[in-house]
């Protein structure tokens, strides 16, 4: 009998052990899943911040697309020399950029290499149309039509700040527009730097 109650006690003692190292691995087990709850909470409160962030920056894109504007200004009376620049007048990007925010007046020109085509009347841009690029700045105006009235052959853009040509943005051939036919250049104009 003694040896019986040996048994049963020793039997009590390991079931009271393993009760207690199982209720010290739930306790850790709880602890753990309540710092995964305050994290889950805080991963929730920064997705939220991000998504607001998302809506803001996505509502800024399309206030700012809706104020990018390429209008037809008239031509001069008498064509301007517009085509490549010297190599010491070839501003960087950066001081591109910073040119066309100084300036008052933006000027898309269309150009035979030498001068201005008088056909095609300048652009004039507004808003926040430029995008860097791995070429260069480029316009970017979706939907940039243009129509000639006669047949035009463009060798590339002048960009003219405030009366001045500030950069020349070559074709890689001469565009030859029929007249009457409508052509896309929503992706053609990018001032190299």
């Amino acid at each position: 009998m003694e040896q019986a109650l040996a048994t049963a006690h020793d039997e009590l003692a390991a079931v009271t052990a393993e009760r207690d190292e199982l209720a010290t691995q739930l306790a850790a087990q709880a602890s753990a899943l309540g710092e995964a709850n305050t994290e889950l909470a805080t991963a929730r409160d920064e997705l939220d911040v991000l998504r607001a962030e998302r809506d803001r920056l996505t509502a800024a894109v399309a206030t700012a697309e809706q104020s990018v504007a390429a209008a037809p200004v008239e031509s001069p009376a008498t064509p301007r020399d517009c085509g490549p620049l010297a190599d010491n007048a070839v501003l960087t990007l950066d001081d591109l950029r910073a040119a066309i925010g100084a300036a008052d007046d933006v000027q898309v020109v269309f150009s035979d290499g030498q001068q201005e085509i008088l056909t095609l009347q300048p652009l004039r841009i507004t808003g926040a149309a430029w995008v860097n690029t791995v070429p260069g700045l480029k316009l970017a105006v979706p939907g940039l039509l243009i129509l000639p009235t006669e047949q035009v052959e463009i060798a590339g853009y002048a960009l003219f700040l405030d009366g001045k040509q500030a950069a020349w943005s070559p074709r890689p051939d001469v565009l030859r527009i029929p007249a009457g036919q409508q052509s896309d250049i929503s992706n053609d104009v990018v001032f190299p730097g």
